[in-house]
């Protein structure tokens, strides 16, 4: 059975509207599936990339979070969690932000199509934690401008440290 078939039909203007929008539709949708495809690749290549001497890496876990791709890749270190969130920010393409509380250091940031979080977590002898990556071009984020506490600049944690009391 063939593909395509050619019809001898004569379609009036609105059927062949309809035909024309359909095959446009179905090739888009051809298109954005192999743009997604594509960005996933993206990632656990970058994940790949984020060579830290201080991390142990475990290997990447590929999920699936309201129908979008997420990349986690769980590390440990004996290193202290103001060191790695040094390191990681080195990134500073991937993490632009970067918020603390008392056992916790979270890097994020915005690359096109992708959302990235690192958390690190303070505990007894080092730090475990994890980066992912959550496909996010359906949902249209965007970084406001305003809140790039990393761009251009390299992040100062000399008066930051975390204690586990």
């Amino acid at each position: 059975m063939p593909c395509i078939a050619i019809s001898t039909h004569r379609y009036t203007k609105g059927q062949w509207r309809l035909v024309r929008d359909s095959i446009a539709a179905l090739f888009l949708l051809c298109l954005n599936w192999t743009s997604v495809a594509q960005a996933a690749y993206e990632p656990e290549r970058r994940l790949q990339a984020l060579d830290i001497p201080e991390l142990t890496w475990e290997s990447t876990q590929r999920l699936q979070v309201v129908d979008q791709p997420l990349h986690v890749r769980p590390f440990s270190s004996h290193q202290p969690p103001v060191q790695l969130a040094k390191s990681l920010a080195q990134h500073s393409d991937i993490f632009q932000r970067v918020l603390t509380s008392q056992h916790k250091i979270v890097l994020s940031g915005l690359q096109p199509g992708w959302h990235w979080l690192a958390e690190i977590n303070a505990v007894p002898g080092g730090a475990q934690g994890y980066v992912s990556a959550l496909y996010v071009e359906g949902a249209r984020l965007q970084a406001s401008g305003n809140d790039k506490v990393l761009e251009g600049t390299t992040a100062d944690f000399s008066s930051l440290s975390l204690t586990r009391k």
